[in-house]
């Protein structure tokens, strides 16, 4: 049994609100819990997709490129 916490000794009246408290303190731990392996398979799941919208190209993107005929090495001489 646990007397001393971070060099505070554990009073009897703690140790028995703590038992008196524990279902309500444990429904509540469990629930975070699964909310937080949830929450987890999903960041698991996002981060293993590739990001759609880089790869995917649905035809709307235009070059708008110049071709000048003029390599850029020889422009840069003149």
């Amino acid at each position: 049994q646990l007397q001393w916490l971070d060099g505070v000794e554990i009073e009897k009246s703690e140790r028995i609100k703590a038992i008196q408290n524990l279902p309500f303190i444990r429904g509540n731990i469990l629930e975070q819990q699964e909310i937080y392996r949830k929450k987890r398979a999903k960041e698991k799941t996002c981060a293993q997709k590739p990001d759609e919208t880089e790869k995917k190209d649905d035809g709307n993107n235009v070059d708008i490129s110049v071709d000048t005929g003029v390599d850029d090495n020889q422009q840069s001489q003149n």
